[in-house]
């Protein structure tokens, strides 16, 4: 019978080698993707308003709106500057709203509240939706009886991640 010979010292330091550098290198590929996961994640929101902060100032301008829009589909209404104020124009009548001062100074705070780079550009409507938008892939909606299904209409589908902000408000952005 033959005798078995044991792994030499030299191959038992070799294996126990080869497995540390294999574990370093799986560690090193998760955390990589983990990271680069939470990039993903948190710049897909980075645009996103801190709502919680300007929750009344949102609620203010949107039942201010609402008055004239309620039920309307297809329709907005931009977000622009009249003798020095923020003030809502609406394209289709060719007229600039006199804002009450409490409205004003809410989408004055609104307009703070959003990114540089992706500034309040309009307030659209659809149904019972309000819609804050941004030029960029970004929208603050206030949708009271459901969660949002599509960016801009219904007829939109364009794929997009909306992510609630609180009772009946959602984040909205479109994802690329």
């Amino acid at each position: 019978m033959k005798e078995q010979k044991k792994p030499s010292k030299i191959k038992k330091i070799l294996k126990v080698i080869a497995i540390v550098i294999v574990s370093d290198i799986v560690i090193k590929i998760v955390a990589a993707v983990t990271m680069f996961l939470i990039f993903c994640y948190v710049s897909k929101w980075k645009l996103a308003v801190d709502f919680k902060e300007y929750e009344d100032d949102f609620n203010c301008v949107k039942d201010y709106v609402l008055q004239y829009y309620r039920g309307s589909t297809d329709k907005y209404v931009d977000v622009t500057r009249k003798d020095g104020k923020l003030t809502l124009y609406d394209p289709d009548l060719r007229y600039y709203f006199e804002l009450p001062e409490e409205v004003s100074e809410a989408l004055e705070s609104i307009n703070e509240a959003f990114d540089p780079d992706a500034s309040l550009e309009w307030i659209s409507f659809w149904g019972n939706k309000v819609m804050f938008r941004t030029m960029q892939s970004y929208s603050l909606v206030w949708s009271p009886d459901e969660k949002p299904t599509w960016y801009s209409n219904p007829d939109d589908e364009r794929e997009i991640s909306v992510k609630k902000a609180g009772d009946g408000w959602y984040h909205i952005v479109i994802e690329y």
